[in-house]
C-alpha cells in the first residue's frame, strides 16, 4: 500500500491533516476517522480552565492564580460544524451567530473573574460601525453588573500584515499610516474612526451611570426595612 502523503496530528481535539507537515502553512481539518464530530463547546475553555484547576488538578492550577480574564473579539465568527463563516452585522439574521455580550456573560459565568476586551478592531471603512457595535454589546455586558475592566482598541495605529511586511496595510488603525518614499509614515487620524470612538466612550459612561443608579436603587437604607446602606466610590 502507498504511504498516504498527507500526515496527521492532534490539535485541540481535532484531527488535523498538512500535506507537507504538521506545522506547515496550510493545515487543513478534515473528518478522515470520524474524530471531528467530538468537537464540543468545552475545548476553547480548556486552558483556562487547567490554570484555574477546573480539570487536570495535578498540574497545580488555582483560581488565585487569575485576576481578570482577556479575550480578544474580531469581525470573524466561525460555526464549528461546517466552517461557514458568519458575519458579523448577521444581516440575514442566521441562528447560529451569537453576539459578543453573550459570548462574555458565559464566559464570566464559567469563570467568575472580571473581564477585558484584551483587542478588537476591524479593517477599512466599517471601523465606525465596528466600533459602535462593540460599544453596544460591552454596554449591555456593564448593564447586566458584570465587571469589565475595559476595552483595547488593536492596533491603535495602522500596521503592516504579519506574513507581507510592505503591502497591505490593514487600514484598522485609530491613525492610519501614509507611507511616503524614503520617509517614516506619516500618522493620519480616521476622523470617522475617531468621532464613533467619542460616541463609543459616551455609550459606555452611560452604561456605567445607569449601573450606579441601579446599584444604589437597590442598596439605599431603608428606616422601616432596617436595609443597611452599602457605599460605592465612582
Amino acid at each position: 500500500m502507498l504511504e498516504s502523503p498527507f500526515k496527521s496530528f492532534w490539535m485541540g481535539g481535532y484531527e488535523c491533516t498538512d500535506k507537507l507537515n504538521a506545522f506547515g502553512k496550510r493545515v487543513d481539518l478534515v473528518a478522515l476517522t470520524g474524530h471531528l464530530q467530538l468537537i464540543n463547546y468545552d475545548y476553547q475553555f480548556q486552558s483556562v480552565d487547567i490554570l484555574m484547576g477546573h480539570t487536570c488538578p495535578e498540574l497545580g492550577g488555582s483560581p488565585d492564580l487569575v485576576d481578570i480574564l482577556g479575550f480578544n473579539y474580531y469581525y470573524n465568527q466561525w460555526a464549528a460544524s461546517y466552517w461557514k463563516l458568519l458575519p458579523w452585522a448577521n444581516e440575514e439574521n442566521d441562528p447560529k451567530w451569537r453576539p459578543l455580550r453573550l459570548l462574555l456573560e458565559q464566559a464570566y459565568n464559567r469563570y467568575q473573574k472580571p473581564i477585558a476586551l484584551t483587542e478588537t478592531s476591524h479593517p477599512g471603512r466599517d471601523r465606525p460601525n465596528w466600533i459602535e457595535f462593540v460599544s453596544h454589546e460591552c454596554a449591555a455586558i456593564i448593564k447586566k453588573g458584570i465587571p469589565l475592566c475595559g476595552t483595547c482598541l488593536y492596533p491603535i495605529i495602522d500596521r503592516p500584515d504579519w506574513d507581507h511586511l510592505d503591502d497591505p496595510w490593514h487600514n484598522s488603525g485609530l491613525w492610519d499610516a501614509e507611507k511616503l518614499a524614503g520617509q517614516l509614515p506619516m500618522r493620519i487620524l480616521n476622523e470617522p474612526y475617531a468621532a464613533a470612538l467619542l460616541q463609543s466612550q459616551a455609550i459606555i459612561a452611560e452604561a456605567d451611570r445607569y449601573t450606579i443608579n441601579e446599584w444604589f436603587s437597590y442598596n439605599q437604607y431603608d428606616d422601616q426595612n432596617g436595609h443597611h446602606q452599602n457605599l460605592v466610590t465612582y
